[in-house]
């Protein structure tokens, strides 16, 4: 994710929620900075709350959607499985409740206790 593919998505989102600056920005700052993939989740969906155009937030989330990714690991920090991400809901929690449920109920790990990330996808080559 570089600085013009950011803020090719981000320019649509400002003209259309000019009440989330807060928001836009921290999202900028963490996906240049690559420091926290789940303040960008939190970002979009109050952006997406606040502004419900759906047609300006597409980038966004296409954005989002390929730079990110759900990641199960067990109690000793051991990856376990990856996810992609499909910002397919209207609000963070029913997302995430989401996500926990499919793995309540689909999956069946050796460990009791599984933790959900977010992260940034690796790139496919080194720079």
């Amino acid at each position: 994710m570089d600085k013009s593919e950011i803020d090719a998505a981000l320019i649509p989102v400002a003209r259309a929620a000019k009440h989330a600056a807060d928001e836009l920005l921290d999202f900028r700052s963490a996906a240049l900075n690559r420091s926290d993939a789940g303040l960008c989740v939190r970002c979009y969906f109050k952006i997406f709350n606040a502004t419900r155009e759906e047609a300006a937030l597409l980038r966004l989330r296409e954005l989002l959607e390929k730079h990110l990714e759900v990641v199960a690991f067990d109690g000793d920090e051991q990856e376990l499985e990856r996810l992609p991400v499909f910002l397919d809901a209207e609000e963070l929690e029913s997302y995430c409740v989401r996500i926990m449920t499919e793995f309540r109920e689909n999956r069946a790990y050796r460990s009791s206790q599984i933790d959900l990330r977010f992260r940034f996808k690796e790139p496919l080559f080194a720079a």
